[in-house]
């Protein structure tokens, strides 16, 4: 068992996916755990389940020896990143759970590296049952024995943790799971719609799917969605899919025609879309 887990543990984020991550984190933690939210209701149901409120970013740091981030953009993550440096910090470690562009994340390690504070991406997979019920996949970006520290502390909120590199390989990976879960909403979209201009039940196309080598979670996931035109709010929504699609774009690495599948003309919503609706792009 690792020592961060007696340790003083800050979680910052408590969204969608954070908030169940930080229950779990809460059940398991042999010491306490800090948490912080622009939001009062999502700190109370924190503290409800044995956390405790920070009450500021600067409470948390000078409490928290180890901070998870959960946070929905780059410009949020970087801002509290910056504000956990603070002098007076405790902190010694921040992972990132966000999805996070790679050279950003490849800064922040840097930044944080000067005040002497070490840093994981940690992005997850998986939907929000799964967060919910401790099963999410990790895959982490980070130095050999600081992915050998963290190992147990995000095991008490996943059940799959998949060292992919040093820091920025869990972000590259995570963006090229998003782009295939992309690309095969984006099939099943189309094949949904040639059913129903044919006359053929696209419900009856899903069991074919499920029982064919085509098989995948998003035939069982997003192709009900999409049967259903029932698009659940802030489950991998648009605002999401676009940040996604520009991760890499700034990376030294990045192969050229890593995010061109995503950038289709010729493409409509079937609806007016929200922009915290996980609502696909289907052809017209």
């Amino acid at each position: 068992m690792s020592a961060l887990l007696s340790a003083p543990i800050g979680f910052i984020g408590l969204g969608v996916m954070g908030e169940p991550m930080c229950a779990h984190l809460t059940a398991r933690a042999k010491g306490p755990v800090l948490v912080h939210d622009l939001r009062d209701d999502a700190v109370s149901r924190a503290v409800a389940v044995g956390a405790r409120a920070a009450g500021s970013l600067a409470g948390l740091r000078t409490q928290a020896q180890v901070v998870f981030l959960c946070l929905a953009d780059g410009e949020a993550t970087w801002e509290t990143c910056r504000a956990l440096s603070e002098p007076a910090s405790e902190v010694r470690l921040v992972i990132d759970c966000g999805t996070t562009s790679v050279a950003l994340t490849q800064s922040l390690a840097d930044e944080l590296a000067e005040c002497g504070i070490e840093f994981a991406d940690a992005p997850m997979a998986r939907m929000r049952q799964a967060a919910r019920a401790g099963s999410l996949s990790f895959m982490v970006g980070a130095a050999p024995e600081v992915f050998t520290r963290i190992e147990p502390l995000l095991a008490t909120m996943g059940t799959d943790i998949l060292h992919c590199g040093p820091v920025g390989s869990g972000q590259i990976v995570k963006t090229m799971n998003n782009m295939v879960l992309f690309e095969t909403v984006h099939a099943l979209a189309l094949a949904v719609r040639v059913c129903r201009k044919l006359g053929v039940d696209p419900r009856t196309l899903l069991t074919a799917l499920g029982h064919g080598s085509a098989d995948s979670r998003a035939v069982r996931v997003q192709g009900l969605h999409l049967v259903d035109e029932h698009f659940p709010t802030g489950a991998f929504p648009r605002t999401t899919r676009a940040r996604t699609s520009r991760s890499l774009t700034n990376s030294p690495r990045q192969p050229a025609p890593t995010t061109h599948c995503w950038r289709r003309p010729a493409l409509r919503s079937p609806a007016p879309p929200r922009a915290d609706a996980a609502t696909p792009i289907t052809p017209s």
